[in-house]
């Protein structure tokens, strides 16, 4: 367990028995009132350099702004949270032009679920994840985990963003 919170792409080794079992989920609009931020962070294998990225969309699925950017060394969970921050940072720089309240989606279900809950965090990111649950308040919106299949163009911009 806790490889895996320092390198969770260990648990890419791991197969489903039984391979009918994984399923694609399409991209979904955000709920009527909302846009949607989707988010991503890629690293590459020896954690030398990194991309985050981001693609914010509103009720119809147009495309209102986007984001990526290199991110440098650091262990997988630290990017995909570095997404989150970055994401949210974006989103306050255009705010005052999108109709609608913030529902933030990643990938990283351990990112999300330590952005709801700190309790579980590692000291290491707590720093982190408080000034991530922060501005989520400021900017009064909320995050969710979504299915990797669902946020496959967030995660081709963020491979795209390690250069």
């Amino acid at each position: 367990m806790d490889s895996l919170i320092g390198d969770p792409s260990l648990g890419d080794s791991c197969f489903p028995l039984n391979k009918s079992m994984v399923t694609t989920v399409p991209w979904s609009p955000p709920p009527k009132g909302f846009v949607k931020l989707n988010v991503d962070a890629a690293t590459n294998s020896d954690w030398n350099s990194s991309g985050v990225a981001g693609i914010l969309r509103d009720e119809e699925g147009l495309i209102l702004g986007s984001f990526k950017e290199a991110t440098g060394p650091g262990p997988p969970i630290m990017m995909e949270l570095r997404a989150i921050q970055k994401g949210l940072i974006f989103f306050d720089s255009v705010k005052g032009g999108i109709n609608g309240r913030l529902l933030l989606e990643s990938d990283c279900k351990l990112a999300v679920d330590w952005v709801k809950n700190g309790t579980f965090c590692p000291q290491i990111f707590v720093s982190l994840v408080r000034n991530i649950t922060i501005k989520l308040k400021e900017v009064e919106g909320v995050i969710r985990w979504v299915a990797r299949a669902a946020n496959i163009e967030a995660d081709g911009m963020a491979k795209s963003a390690i250069g």
